[in-house]
């Protein structure tokens, strides 16, 4: 082969995998926007279930720091 034909191979490959690669980041920043979404939904999920009987906590709390009140005074 000659020169001229290895450097015009070597240049459509160089441009075809650099296509290849400009194309796979375009895809893979289309999936971050969706990934985001759904951990955003799970991580409030977590939360409510974590803290499902906080109201219940809280309203519990001022009558035992009013009781913790008025046996220390």
């Amino acid at each position: 082969m000659s020169k001229a034909i290895r450097t015009a191979l070597s240049l459509v490959v160089s441009l075809v995998l650099f296509s290849a690669l400009t194309m796979a980041q375009a895809g893979g920043n289309a999936d971050k926007g969706k990934n985001k979404e759904h951990h955003r939904r799970f991580a409030k999920v977590a939360f409510w279930r974590h803290h499902k009987d906080a109201d219940k906590k809280a309203k519990t709390s001022p009558g035992h720091a009013g009781a913790l009140q008025t046996g220390s005074g």
